[in-house]
């Protein structure tokens, strides 16, 4: 990364985890994480309800996970075949997560880049952990990006995108940039 990072970190849990390690399928456990709460260069995430995480017969289940923030509210579950898996596909996933993030927050890892608005987001992905099957949209709600030193960037950036299995595909988008209407979109 351009520079370095500044961030603090705390969070508060107990973890349980039980079975032979030497057939990590027959490991069971639970974790509970609460107070979670991360600040990334004045940008703080937190916990708005403690994350819960099994592990039963070589699944891990994220049974809840809700973190918010300034302009952020991103919420995520499913399950991950972690072991037990004897073929080179990688095990099977169903992992869904929804939210919204501040896009101000692409300035706390590189400070060249001014940025402003919020992007809201329902996904999923299924299939294997190394062919995913990606389903869902991402919609743009008032962006503004700038790169330093750039004489243009994008301002009121507007529009969807579709994750279409393993293609991001343009609905449609709009933005200004250089005084003019920049429209990128399906035909």
């Amino acid at each position: 990364m351009p520079g370095r990072v500044k961030a603090q970190s705390s969070i508060d849990g107990v973890v349980t985890v039980s079975g032979p390690l030497k057939t990590p399928t027959g490991l069971s456990g639970t974790a509970e994480l609460s107070n979670f709460d991360v600040r990334l260069q004045g940008v703080e995430l937190k916990d708005a309800e403690p994350m819960r995480v099994s592990l039963k017969g070589g699944v891990a289940t994220l049974e809840q996970m809700h973190i918010v923030g300034q302009d952020t509210d991103l919420q995520a579950s499913g399950t991950v075949q972690a072991f037990g898996v004897t073929d080179s596909a990688g095990g099977k996933l169903d992992v869904k997560a929804s939210g919204s993030v501040s896009v101000a927050i692409v300035h706390t890892f590189d400070p060249d880049i001014l940025s402003s608005g919020k992007v809201e987001f329902t996904v999923a992905a299924g299939g294997r952990v190394d062919k995913p099957s990606l389903t869902g949209r991402v919609k743009f709600d008032a962006v503004n990006a700038a790169v330093d030193g750039i004489p243009n960037g994008l301002s009121s950036l507007n529009g969807t995108l579709v994750f279409n299995e393993d293609r991001l595909e343009v609905e449609n988008l709009t933005a200004m940039t250089g005084g003019g209407q920049l429209k990128i979109g399906v035909s």
